[in-house]
């Protein structure tokens, strides 16, 4: 797949040149979804089929989420740097997902103000290091899509 997929030269000349894991490709058939959280390097994001949308959020107002929805839980051990299968199931993902989607707008959100881009097929946006981020498909369907992280 990598030869069909092959790491852009903007990738390869961005920042130290540094490519992470070469591309991580996601497949899936909607509804998707990916809850709120950061990369640790710049993201290079390319919708290859279907559509998501993708709220973005500064570090400091994702921290601030994060921080809420684990005072909510109780929790004084969840770190957002190291995040595994706890962010994709039971509460921790219900409260994100209240918080980061709860209408049609980020703006209807209480106190959360972000970015959101819907991309299509052949559509990328760049998310840049510890910025927060989560991903829902839209419509029916296939999705597909590709990342290239680099340092």
């Amino acid at each position: 797949m990598q030869d069909d997929l092959p790491t852009p030269e903007l990738v390869k000349k961005t920042g130290k040149g540094e490519v992470c894991d070469d591309a991580s490709i996601w497949l899936g058939v909607a509804p998707t979804y990916t809850p709120l959280h950061r990369d640790p390097n710049p993201n290079l994001y390319l919708q290859l089929a279907g559509r998501k949308t993708i709220r973005l959020l500064h570090p400091v107002a994702g921290q601030a989420v994060f921080d809420a929805v684990q005072a909510t839980l109780g929790s004084r051990t969840s770190s957002a740097k190291f995040r595994g299968d706890e962010m994709m199931k039971g509460s921790e993902k219900t409260l994100l997902e209240a918080r980061i989607w709860p209408g049609e707008n980020i703006e209807d959100g209480e106190e959360v103000v972000g970015f959101e881009a819907t991309l299509a097929g052949g559509e990328s946006i760049f998310i840049p290091q510890g910025w927060w981020h989560s991903v829902k498909s839209v419509g029916i369907g296939c999705t597909g899509s590709v990342n290239w992280w680099f340092r």
